[in-house]
């Protein structure tokens, strides 16, 4: 586990499965049927990672997909959700000391509610580099693990905004563990991250590489 963020979590889940996940977190192994999974990660290798910005935001190591992706996974979502599925904006996110070097990219915390209010993952890496996973946290000094726990208590994001990079205002409460082809889905305002931070890897072959997208359910 990382040194700088409190770890309580260990009576509560491990680096390969999931543990006392919240109701609003779902996880589904073998998401993809045989030779889907490799396919995507192939594209996903040949991909060009550059730094983005949104809304006033930077995120590193992002190559965003095409029409071609979304028309390909939009039906596998639907079979999982059981819903009409639009995603809004689908991309693979590279992890690594490779792509990392030098970036000063400040790792935190963060949560997605102001894009759409689900995401989806899905982990592309198989064994050994099956590493850490999607970590879910909680606001030490409020106890918050979504940012919709904000309005209910008549607060701004300002404390969360400025504790993101805060080592010990956060704890881990719930670790999907890295595993080839699980998918997670989960609500955006959760507080998340990826685990370890600042990910794993000194090449493109083993370092963390994730499918994400944003979605709606209309």
């Amino acid at each position: 586990m990382s040194r700088y963020y409190r770890d309580t979590s260990r009576k509560k889940c491990d680096m390969n499965g999931v543990h006392t996940a919240y109701e609003s977190i779902r996880v589904i192994d073998s998401f993809m049927p045989p030779g889907g999974a490799e396919a995507l990660r192939e594209i996903g290798l040949d991909a060009n990672f550059l730094e983005i910005e949104y809304d006033d935001d930077r995120f590193p190591s992002i190559s965003v997909c095409g029409d071609e992706v979304s028309s390909m996974m939009e039906p596998a979502l639907r079979l999982a959700t059981g819903h009409d599925v639009e995603i809004l904006h689908s991309f693979y996110k590279m992890s690594g000391e490779l792509v990392h070097a030098g970036d000063n990219h400040d790792f935190a915390v963060h949560w997605d509610e102001e894009v759409a209010p689900y995401t989806a993952v899905l982990h592309l890496n198989q064994a050994p580099y099956a590493v850490g996973g999607t970590g879910f946290w909680r606001h030490v000094p409020t106890g918050w693990t979504s940012v919709k726990e904000l309005s209910a208590h008549g607060a701004t994001m300002e404390q969360l905004r400025s504790d993101s990079t805060e080592s010990l205002a956060w704890e881990l409460h719930t670790l999907v563990g890295s595993q080839w082809n699980r998918l997670s889905i989960y609500r955006s305002d959760l507080i998340h991250s990826q685990w370890p931070l600042r990910g794993y890897g000194s090449t493109k072959e083993t370092s963390r590489l994730s499918w994400v997208c944003f979605f709606i359910m209309p």
